[in-house]
This record gives C-alpha cells, sequence and structure tokens, in this order.
C-alpha cells in the first residue's frame, strides 16, 4: 500500500505474519505495537533486532508507561510513541527514522568500498616489496661479478619481465 505521505507500507494482522512478510521483503522501518494477538510487540521487537539488526522498530502504545518505554527501548526501539498521537508526530517519526536507515546504508556501502580499496591497495604495495625483495636479491647476486655486463644482466631481464620487451 502507498499512503499519502509517499510511505510504501505492509500490513500485518501479527507478529508472525510481520516476520514472515520481513524474510521476503526489505523493509528499513517497522512500527508495532505493544500488545499484539500472539507474540507480544516486546518480544516482536527482540526477534527483529535479533534477525534484522539494521531494522529500525517504532513502537506505538495507548498503554504508556515508563516501564514500557525503557523496556521497548532496551530491546531496540527506535522511537516510543505513546496514543493518542498526531499524524504529523508520527510522520516526522517515520522521517526520521527513514533517513537514519539511508544514511547506516551509505554508511555500509562506504565502508565496503574502502574495504575494497584498502584491499586493491595492499597486494599493490605488497606486490612492490616483493619486487624491492626480489631487486635485491638480484643487488646482492651481482655484487661479486667483476664483469659488468653480466652484473647488469638480471637487471635487464628484471626488467623486461616487469615493462615487457622493447624487442618488438
Amino acid at each position: 500500500h502507498r499512503l499519502e505521505g509517499g510511505y510504501d507500507v505492509a500490513v500485518a494482522p501479527d507478529a508472525q505474519n510481520a516476520l514472515q512478510q520481513k524474510a521476503t521483503r526489505v523493509f528499513p522501518v517497522v512500527d508495532t505495537d505493544v500488545h499484539l494477538p500472539g507474540l507480544s510487540g516486546q518480544d516482536f521487537l527482540s526477534e527483529i533486532r535479533a534477525r534484522y539488526p539494521d531494522t529500525l522498530a517504532v513502537v506505538i502504545t495507548g498503554h504508556a508507561s515508563t516501564e514500557t518505554a525503557v523496556e521497548a527501548l532496551k530491546r531496540g526501539a527506535y522511537d516510543f510513541i505513546q496514543k493518542p498521537f498526531r499524524i504529523t508526530r508520527m510522520e516526522a517519526t517515520l522521517d526520521r527514522a527513514l533517513e537514519l536507515a539511508r544514511t547506516r546504508s551509505q554508511l555500509a556501502e562506504y565502508h565496503h568500498r574502502l574495504e575494497e580499496l584498502v584491499l586493491t591497495r595492499t597486494r599493490e604495495i605488497q606486490a612492490l616489496y616483493d619486487e624491492v625483495l626480489e631487486l635485491n636479491g638480484l643487488l646482492r647476486s651481482a655484487q661479486g661479478e667483476p664483469e659488468v655486463a653480466r652484473r647488469l644482466q638480471p637487471f635487464i631481464a628484471f626488467l623486461r619481465r616487469r615493462f615487457g620487451s622493447d624487442e618488438e
């Protein structure tokens, strides 16, 4: 369903159905009531946190108490809204949650790209290090050679392997 504010939503009659839907679709934010048929809203929060740690949960309840709010936050709720509420409050909360979800996703993408870049650079540095070791070995072996041409032969062979032959 698409709501007026541009939100794509799915409705579930209970927590089990919501978890089944969540298993097949990406929902960056879930809204839940504390009181649900079957699995409680608090247990639903725990399941969401355990299975989908990047999903943000907004808890809505008409039976709010400090203990209920604290328990919801301990179980991973992003925010807690008490009924009755103004739709603008819900929209503001959803907008903040969706923005945080987008930011987290972008951060994860940047982190992944940075890891790839570091890995690529590490391989390049390792290859250069290996070349330095090879050149060092060539230098050591050439030190005892009295003939200049014979001293240079291993270096020329190295340069041809490394940069390609100029004899084509």
